[in-house]
């Protein structure tokens, strides 16, 4: 796959070559809050099983997105790139390990509290295609300055994720009653499409060169099929009721980032 990607991103710039030196390339970097549904593993992993075992308090809601992409403008409407995402969400607990121990000929029952972790996140790359609203509606006509500057782009981004989940539960660790350290891990990965349409917002601070905006949309990004280290599918579920577990990366995000014009 990463070969794949190289060869595309190879082809892409051999064809900017091919253009009029006065179109320009741009590159732009950010990041921000990201929305996730996570609605099958939310009710079937935390509702039903974490939370009442009191292994973490709740389930995964949102997280962030740190993005990049590479455009080129064919003129001052239309433009094509490449765009990058990573996603990523995280829940933290502290579980509870009840033990029964003598104390002065007495058994006493003592609870010591460990440590987990809750990870998902996504890798995605996809192709942009983005149209200039500002160009459309003539803003570079406008008799004030501050509306010629404004850009105002929708973007849609099609492409394909690479998602994981890690689960990380360590036992408590006291050392006058012998209690060491254990790591308990499970990790399960998974890929699926992506498509993100969105709407920026930007503005020049440094000339025409270097762009300030913020950028908003709405993911829908869902993996439905989790495989562990040895292929075997993850299933959550009382046993005669398991179900596939599923990532949906699905919801609103809203960036803030800055854009380099070359």
């Amino acid at each position: 796959m990463k070969r794949f990607l190289t060869v595309l991103v190879f082809l892409f710039c051999c064809a900017l070559m091919t253009f009029s030196q006065e179109r320009k390339l741009s590159l732009s970097g950010g990041s921000g809050f990201h929305q996730f549904s996570m609605a099958s593993l939310n009710k079937r992993y935390f509702d039903e099983f974490a939370v009442p075992a009191k292994l973490f308090p709740k389930g995964v809601s949102s997280g962030i997105g740190i993005t990049g992409s590479m455009m080129y403008s064919f003129d001052s409407t239309w433009s094509l790139g490449f765009s990058y995402a990573y996603l990523a969400g995280k829940r933290e607990g502290t579980p509870e390990f009840i033990t029964w121990e003598v104390i002065n000929n007495q058994t006493v029952q003592r609870t010591y509290y460990g440590k987990s972790f809750f990870t998902v996140s996504s890798h995605v790359v996809s192709i942009q295609p983005q149209v200039s609203v500002s160009s459309l509606c003539g803003f570079g006509k406008s008799t004030k300055p501050f509306i010629q500057r404004l850009g105002i782009n929708g973007i849609v981004e099609a492409g394909y994720g690479f998602g994981k989940t890690r689960i990380d539960v360590y036992t408590p660790s006291d050392t006058a009653f012998a209690l060491v350290v254990i790591a308990n891990t499970a990790e399960m990965k998974g890929q699926g499409i992506s498509i993100a349409p969105s709407l920026q917002i930007e503005y020049p601070i440094i000339s025409k060169t270097i762009y300030f905006g913020i950028q908003s949309g709405y993911r829908y990004h869902t993996i439905s099929e989790l495989k562990d280290v040895y292929g075997e599918v993850w299933e959550i579920g009382a046993s005669g009721t398991q179900k596939q577990a599923s990532l949906e990366f699905n919801g609103v995000f809203a960036n803030a980032y800055l854009r380099f014009r070359l």
